[in-house]
């Protein structure tokens, strides 16, 4: 086989049981069989680099998500479904670090008992061993199983916390040095204390930590247990209030550790706050949901609030994250995890200082443009997970780096809009070039300023730009603003399995990409039953190699290496699809027809599934909705007059879906279901929750129904999409 294309058709004719492959060379001839093969893409090889222009910020928002339901069981199925995916997601969870009060504590030390690997047994002493608990009446109630505590060393001393011990001085940045140490509380005999005796019978001590914690660290904040589990009898409240079409919100009780639902007549839909937590005076006054359930009567709409940690590069490096892949180390049994070091070589927080340690960020999931691509020049990134416990090492990383209370005016990056290849992205800007201040009436002269000059107010969140010939300051769009820090040190790791080690004696790698037809049938399957079971897997490296890559073999050529990689379905528009392509078809349907609304809905799905069939589409395809809008149309005239489609996400504008790309390893497939399709009476900004210009099918149809085939007679496209023509 000599071209990229041989390898896609000779696999297919000698296995039968191939639904869909794609090959593609990634390197070719020059390159020395003595070194070993590096792609700097990372794909196949690992990657660490070390750059100066790494970008740290927040953001803050609320995420949502839209269902209909029919049944009681429609409803279970949401709760146990979407809202549970909201209540474990990550953003969630650092909503809840960041905003929940952290519980200080005073004049209790931790006294080790026993050490294992990972762990330290023991109990808490204030004077003697202290009970904590349902047993304890201060502060020492929240430590409960699965809370966090942060302990600081005894003056004049600092932690070592690889081995669990301590030493005299500051922490000097060694390996393990810390001047903090956060652990989680694995689990607690009894009242924690063993009734004031401290260690149980067997000498261990009551209370398990997951960290190596020395004896007379000193006890300092406790952050209360985040469950991220429903009761049956907060799941049955949503269930009835659902019901009822009741707009309603869900908050979290630190003191019960459990969740709670807040009436209409309670609840305050504005901004954050724990004043009125579950306040049932009917006054509307409890703003502290976590998470809100808004109908139109219809449908549902359910927002979550949500803290994001980005890190970008501002210009000089490209990341690479594989959300699919998990590398494990058969020394420890543990995770390799992508991730970010921030190096304690850069200056502090308060610009005079240095950070004397540093600190890692844990990549956790690729940032999705409006193309549907992954923003390679940003990941998102969490609080570090080392031991891969579910509990987060240490919830203070954003403040130990960024301090956004110390030199506020300086704890700010800017971004300026652009648009590239007709997509609208946002591009960081040197924020030297930006003047910051709290407020306008900060500037006590105006004119020291040149033409043009660009000022940011954060108490209003507002950009304005100074002319020299009017003397005045005018509000000027196309910027954001986010708190963080720019210019920091970092080093970027990315680890590849070993699977994917390239045998460095052949010059031309070929990619193939393959989907079987049993994982076709398995996947498409689990959409048609509404994912009620764990998502199919697609077959590993090793499954394909061992089933394919012999025929293969014995026709290649003898200076290619050709690597199987498993193709992935990328699901779009219903649930299991990220949330930035998630969505509602919007249907407008003909008056003077006599078809049920509900078979309406089930027809939309029909066609979009038959839309996205797999003779239909390749690797790394485009969706374009143009497309998709005709084909319904075509299929269900009369009955239907027009399909919008409307982003699931609420900050998403109206169009950021009418095209989504695919990477070179993924086929797109629609995991709609008739929950993501609401009858509408007319196209509406208050039907689309978005304002402009509407486009619609029965407008796309006038121009495309000419050329928009039949189910029978139609022809994959010659071009980048797939689908109808």
């Amino acid at each position: 086989m000599i071209t990229p294309e041989d390898y896609q058709i000779v696999p297919k004719l000698q296995n039968p049981s191939v639904a869909k492959i794609k090959s593609q060379v990634r390197t070719s001839s020059g390159i020395s069989r003595f070194l070993d093969i590096v792609d700097p893409t990372g794909v196949y090889s690992q990657t660490d680099i070390v750059s100066d222009d790494g970008v740290l910020y927040r953001e803050e928002d609320t995420e949502s998500f839209d269902f209909q339901f029919i049944t009681r069981d429609d409803i279970r199925k949401v709760i146990v479904g979407s809202l549970d995916d909201v209540i474990k997601s990550s953003s969630l969870k650092q909503f809840y670090y960041k905003n929940y009060p952290t519980l200080t504590i005073s004049n209790t030390t931790w006294n080790k008992s026993t050490q294992t690997t990972n762990q330290v047994t023991g109990y808490f002493d204030n004077g003697s061993p202290a009970a904590i608990g349902s047993s304890a009446t201060s502060n020492l109630r929240y430590i409960t199983e699965g809370s966090l505590v942060k302990f600081t060393p005894p003056v004049g001393q600092h932690f070592m916390l690889n081995n669990g011990t301590l030493m005299t001085g500051a922490s000097s940045g060694m390996p393990g040095s810390s001047d903090i140490a956060w652990a989680k509380i694995v689990s607690v005999t009894g009242d924690g204390s063993n009734g004031g005796q401290g260690n149980l019978a067997d000498g261990t001590g009551p209370v398990t930590l997951n960290d190596l914690v020395p004896s007379t660290a000193v006890l300092s904040e406790i952050i209360a247990k985040f469950d991220t589990t429903l009761t049956t009898t907060v799941q049955d409240a949503i269930l009835d209030q659902v019901v009822l079409y009741n707009n309603f919100g869900l908050g979290y009780d630190t003191n019960t550790a459990t969740w709670y639902v807040i009436a209409e007549d309670d609840l305050n839909t504005g901004s954050f706050n724990l004043a009125n937590a579950q306040d049932t005076t009917s006054a509307n006054l409890d703003a502290s949901w976590l998470i809100r359930f808004s109908t139109n009567g219809v449908s549902y709409t359910v927002y979550n609030r949500a803290t994001r940690y980005i890190f970008e590069s501002f210009s000089r490096n490209k990341f690479y994250f594989d959300e699919s892949v998990k590398i494990n180390d058969p020394e420890t049994g543990l995770t390799i995890k992508d991730k970010i070091r921030v190096l304690r070589s850069n200056v502090g927080p308060d610009f005079t200082s240095s950070l004397t340690v540093d600190y890692d960020w844990q990549i956790v999931k690729n940032v999705l443009g409006e193309d549907g691509y992954a923003d390679t020049r940003k990941m998102q990134v969490g609080f570090f997970d080392d031991d891969d416990d579910g509990v987060v090492d240490n919830p203070e990383l954003f403040d130990l780096i960024v301090e956004p209370l110390t030199d506020v005016n300086n704890k700010y990056v800017f971004f300026q809009e652009t648009t590239d290849q007709g997509i609208t992205i946002y591009v960081p800007i040197n924020n030297t070039t930006v003047v910051t201040n709290e407020q306008q009436s900060d500037i006590d002269d105006l004119t020291i300023y040149p033409n043009g000059q660009l000022f940011y107010f954060h108490s209003t969140d507002e950009f304005k730009t100074y002319s020299t010939t009017t003397g005045v300051l005018t509000a000027v769009t196309g910027y954001r603003a986010r708190v963080g820090r720019q210019d920091l040190l970092y080093n970027y790791k990315h680890g590849a399995p070993r699977s994917r080690r390239i045998d460095p004696a052949v010059s031309n790698l070929i990619d193939v990409y393959m989907i079987t037809k049993a994982y076709d049938t398995q996947l498409r399957q689990w959409l048609a039953k509404g994912q009620s079971t764990t998502r199919p897997t697609a077959p590993t490296l090793f499954d394909l190699e061992s089933a394919y890559l012999s025929s293969l073999d014995e026709f290649k050529s003898v200076s290619d290496e050709a690597v199987i990689n498993p193709g992935e379905y990328k699901l779009i528009f219903g649930p299991g699809a990220d949330a930035e392509l998630q969505s509602q078809f919007k249907i407008v349907k003909n008056p003077n027809t006599n078809v049920s609304d509900n078979q309406i809905k089930s027809d939309v799905i029909s066609a979009i599934n038959t839309y996205f069939s797999l003779e239909l589409w390749d690797f790394g395809d485009t969706f374009y909705f143009t497309e998709l809008a005709a084909y319904i149309h075509n299929q269900l005239a009369p009955d239907v007059l027009s399909v919008v489609i409307v982003p699931a996400q609420s900050p998403n504008g109206f169009g950021s879906l009418f095209q989504i790309n695919s990477e070179d390893n993924e086929i797109l497939i629609s995991s709609a279901t008739v929950d993501n399709v609401e009858i509408i009476t007319s196209i509406t900004a208050d039907k689309l929750k978005a304002t402009g210009t509407v486009v619609t099918s029965s407008t796309v149809a006038t121009t495309t129904t000419s050329t928009v085939a039949s189910v029978s007679d139609t022809t994959t496209s010659s071009g980048s999409s797939g689908g109808y023509y």
